[in-house]
């Protein structure tokens, strides 16, 4: 543990380290620092009461995310010490460096003090006891009472938690700026779930459909159809976001953090001064997300919500993965509202591309021929050489091929605007058939060992 700064940044590290050992953790991180600081200096929650938050609350909350798991057959793992120092992370010393060096322990201490205390103590701690401060009106960084004060509505985009933006994109302003595809056909498609959306109850579509179908445009022609307001009432002024499930998850390592944004996210929904369409792709994956032992997982704790129609999900999944995922989660699936995504006739395809030709030409500083579109479009019938499905495959073989003509000019230093032709299509689509063959063989080679490992696996869990 590092020896320089003031007097109560090493009782603090002294405390925090000491809090580390007794979990049996090698590593100094937030909750431990914060609860250092909530043992030294009480005085920055004399504010919380007011608002309904005890500091005992928040301390026995640390606690307990910092206890250890059981692991899978219900023992208690044994706690020892770590060998050696325990190690100050990189978070809790840039935490340090933003207070200044004169706060001392004791009640001496002014008001300015507690405040800088208390701006640190609430920054360290982990989302769900922000959002519950937050939600109290206890005013980050000031532990008075935010009296006289009118609070704006939570699911604002002045008021969102910020971290709630870290697993967030607005789709429904990225279609203002311009800076989302247009949605070609799918007529019928968007037309079922903006009915669904519309619904009183139950307003979640789930669009099924194979990979590569184009689940995600209709979503996105949904924010360009709210961004140009043509959509009816109940969806005027929404906002279509999509949520990361990997970034929801991602840094959550103590017990409740992942619940905390989980809260925080369904917050959002729930007060947003306009509707809020949630998207979720591979929805599947929301059952068990983030599920520990006695927790939930991000399905259970909405679907309250979702039945009741206080939040709509917007779901892409595909008909086995939904099935599989769902079959153990009876509640999910009766709140989803499946909407079929078929792969789109050559026709349909070729209509697309003809659509989005624009933006691939501007793109790439290329011109795209006819007859490129009808090799790009018939390469998807070779269910021999390339894997996917229309139109995703298509589109993925004409950007080839428009990199790589553009590629040519470049080696050639030609000024002109290359055109892309059928012959730079079946180039690609030669090659990328050489790759598919290959990962098809390999696959071979390991399909054995895989069954054999699969075979063991369901043996010992029957011994078990």
């Amino acid at each position: 543990m590092t020896t320089s700064g003031s007097h109560w940044e090493q009782a603090a590290l002294r405390r925090a380290s000491t809090i580390a050992k007794e979990f049996g953790q090698a590593q100094v991180d937030n909750g431990h620092l914060a609860l250092a600081l909530l043992e030294l200096f009480p005085h920055v929650t004399h504010g919380w009461e007011t608002h309904g938050v005890t500091a005992d609350e928040v301390r026995l909350g640390l606690r307990r995310d910092l206890t250890p798991s059981r692991n899978l057959r219900g023992h208690d793992f044994t706690v020892a010490p770590p060998a050696g120092k325990v190690v100050i992370s990189r978070s809790v010393s840039e935490a340090l460096q933003h207070i200044g060096p004169d706060i001392t322990t004791g009640a001496d201490i002014d008001h300015a003090e507690v405040a800088s205390l208390s701006k640190l103590v609430v920054g360290l701690l982990p989302e769900r006891y922000r959002a519950l401060l937050n939600s109290n009106g206890v005013r980050h960084g000031d532990s008075r009472p935010a009296t006289g004060e009118r609070r704006p509505r939570v699911g604002t985009s002045r008021t969102r938690p910020a971290s709630i933006d870290t697993f967030m994109m607005d789709l429904t302003e990225a279609a203002r700026a311009g800076g989302l595809d247009p949605l070609i056909g799918r007529e019928h498609e968007l037309h079922q779930v903006i009915r669904v959306l519309c619904r009183k109850k139950k307003r979640n579509p789930v669009l099924v459909g194979e990979p590569g179908v184009g689940k995600t445009a209709i979503l996105e022609g949904l924010a360009s159809r709210i961004a140009t307001d043509r959509v009816p009432a109940p969806l005027v002024d929404a906002q279509v976001v999509a949520i990361s499930l990997p970034s929801m998850l991602e840094g959550t390592r103590y017990r409740g953090e992942f619940e905390g944004r989980a809260q925080a996210l369904l917050s959002a929904a729930l007060d947003a001064e306009h509707p809020l369409v949630m998207f979720v792709d591979e929805i599947h994956l929301m059952v068990h997300a983030g599920a520990a032992e006695g927790g939930l997982d991000l399905a259970s704790m909405m679907l309250g919500a979702m039945a009741r129609g206080e939040v709509a999900v917007v779901g892409a999944s595909t008909r086995e993965d939904l099935r599989r995922s769902l079959h153990a989660a009876g509640p999910l699936a009766r709140r989803l509202q499946p909407v079929q995504v078929d792969e789109p006739a050559a026709a349909d395809t070729l209509a697309i591309l003809a659509g989005l030709r624009p933006s691939y030409e501007i793109f790439h500083g290329v011109t795209i021929d006819e007859n490129a579109l009808t090799a790009a479009v018939e390469s998807g019938r070779r269910r021999h050489a390339l894997a996917g499905h229309q139109p995703d495959l298509a589109l993925e073989v004409l950007d080839d091929a428009c990199a790589e003509a553009r590629l040519r000019r470049c080696e050639r230093a030609d000024p002109t605007p290359p055109v892309v032709r059928a012959a730079h299509v079946d180039e690609v689509v030669a090659d990328r058939s050489a790759a598919d063959r290959l990962t098809r063989g390999r696959w071979r080679d390991v399909r054995p060992v895989w069954w054999a490992g699969k075979r063991w696996r369901r043996t010992r869990r029957r011994q078990d």
